[in-house]
């Protein structure tokens, strides 16, 4: 019932302020593990743009590799390069992060490769790429990968979403 009033006081929101307001919701069951993610944006104008992006995942065995990523951000938009200054808290603790990126969206592919610096404990180099294909299907087919640094190995997972429109 929670999550319902959020939803329709975001809609609400929305309607007074246009369609400069975001938010996109998904939730993977996985074969070991539940994610849940979310991403919040306002756009000012085209070049400029907050954002946040919440996402947690948890085994349905095991709370003890569970990851939570908790990020709020601000976006400058230069034709297709982009620049991003954000702070969060995510596994083992608070950071800050600066990245540089380019972006290209077509009608049915789009990439966006970014790289910038993280500190947490320390300077770390973070490079990102998506690579977005939309075939015309009857559904979605979206991988998701979540990573946690734990004892100088990588712990990830990979789950898929299937839904009908």
């Amino acid at each position: 019932m929670k999550m319902l009033v959020h939803f329709l006081m975001l809609v609400a929101v929305q309607g007074l302020f246009g369609q400069e307001l975001s938010f996109s919701p998904d939730m993977v069951f996985g074969h070991r593990s539940v994610t849940y993610k979310h991403t919040i944006g306002y756009a000012f104008s085209p070049k400029v743009s907050i954002n946040n992006l919440t996402l947690y995942d948890t085994e349905y065995n095991s709370d003890i590799n569970n990851i939570y990523f908790i990020r709020s951000g601000i976006g400058l938009f230069f034709g297709k390069l982009m620049t991003n200054l954000a702070i969060g808290v995510k596994n083992p603790g608070a950071f800050a992060t600066f990245s540089l990126g380019i972006n290209n969206s077509g009608s049915r592919f789009s990439y966006n490769y970014s790289m910038g610096t993280t500190y947490q404990d320390g300077f770390s180099l973070e490079q990102t790429l998506i690579l977005d294909y939309q075939p015309r299907l009857n559904g979605l087919y979206k991988p998701i990968s979540c990573g946690k640094p734990e004892w100088g190995w990588l712990y990830t997972r990979l789950a898929t979403v299937e839904t009908g429109y």
